[in-house]
């Protein structure tokens, strides 16, 4: 009879714990805003995908074959955002999270899809308050490493004052991390796997990349999909702040959030680029990369090298530069 007891009440958890997980999917899907007039624009290479809803410019992210890398990939994009900062004021391309103290960025520049060279395009378009010009860019980028060619996405915003008056300008990023179907990916920096909120400062804790796994680093690279970040290197421009942790509190974070240091399931990072004066006819630009990672390894042990790593002369270019290297322990005994 205890026998019989202990089984029921294992399996009653775990029903709980399932229909836990199913809810929170459901209401989350509950959020996504009406999609049936929306005209959703897509651009891609032979690894990449990005696509943009014209009346707001929210994206996501998956791969090619419609692999999901940012949530809910390929369907419509509604839960990364962006909040610019002017002297102070927030403004949201966001409708659903308007409200006292952040305004609605109004669409000023239509997105649309602008031919670049071969099989590349970009996704263009922006908005304008407060005599502040946004201009978003996103287009599909080949990553050639010695071995393999995979893809990323660039994320360019330029910021120019058509005002006669100088401002304060800066923008944070919020993106909804999904791979495949997990919505609670396992993220890593290069200072290693969290599973808690953790926030990076500029100058010294900036990684210059971070990873999103389908099921989590201590799993073989080869059984599953990894996005990579990139915060250094090429265009990119390092944030001055970088956090990873729970979506639930990142959507609806103002500039000022504090990360709570709890774990995280629902995954999502932030960036943030802070203000900066421009002067009438001044602009600025902040950019980062979200695509296809390339990890390496054998079981137990997964690494991860910057893209732009290279041998010249007998010597690594960049030197040095930052490796993520998650080792797991397989056995059953403890390692010190």
């Amino acid at each position: 009879v205890k026998k019989l007891v202990v089984v029921v009440l294992v399996l009653l958890v775990t029903v709980c714990i399932a229909s836990g997980e199913g809810d929170y999917a459901l209401r989350k899907l509950a959020l996504a805003p009406p999609d049936a007039s929306k005209a959703i624009l897509r651009v891609e290479n032979a690894y990449i995908a990005v696509q943009c809803d014209d009346e707001d410019g929210q994206f996501n992210i998956g791969t090619r074959d419609n692999i999901t890398l940012l949530y809910a990939f390929p369907s419509n994009p509604w839960s990364s955002r962006i909040t610019v900062n002017i002297d102070g004021n927030f403004y949201t391309n966001d409708s659903a999270i308007t409200g006292p103290g952040v305004g609605l960025l109004p669409v000023s520049d239509s997105f649309e899809i602008i031919p670049i060279s071969g099989d590349t395009s970009a996704i263009v378009g922006g908005w304008s308050i407060s005599g502040v010009d946004i201009t978003q860019t996103l287009m599909p980028i080949y990553l050639i490493y010695p071995e393999d060619t995979t893809g990323t996405i660039l994320i360019h915003y330029t910021m120019t004052n058509r005002d006669t008056e100088c401002h304060d300008v800066g923008l944070m990023l919020e993106m909804d991390t999904m791979i495949r179907g997990n919505d609670a990916a396992p993220l890593a920096t290069a200072f290693g796997y969290s599973d808690t909120e953790r926030d990076f400062f500029a100058p010294d804790s900036i990684p210059d990349f971070w990873l999103a796994y389908e099921t989590g680093p201590w799993d073989p690279m080869d059984a599953q999909v990894v996005a990579m970040g990139i915060l250094r290197g090429f265009d990119a421009v390092a944030p001055d702040r970088f956090a990873v942790g729970a979506w639930s509190s990142f959507y609806r974070a103002d500039w000022s959030y504090d990360v709570s240091g709890g774990t995280y399931g629902d995954s999502a990072v932030l960036y943030w680029w802070n203000p900066i004066s421009l002067c009438s006819g001044d602009s600025r630009t902040v950019a980062t990369y979200y695509g296809l990672g390339h990890p390496m390894g054998v079981p137990g042990l997964n690494v991860a090298l910057p893209p732009q790593l290279n041998v010249h002369h007998c010597t690594y270019d960049p030197n040095p530069f930052q490796v993520v290297a998650l080792a797991t322990n397989t056995g059953i005994t403890t390692i010190r």
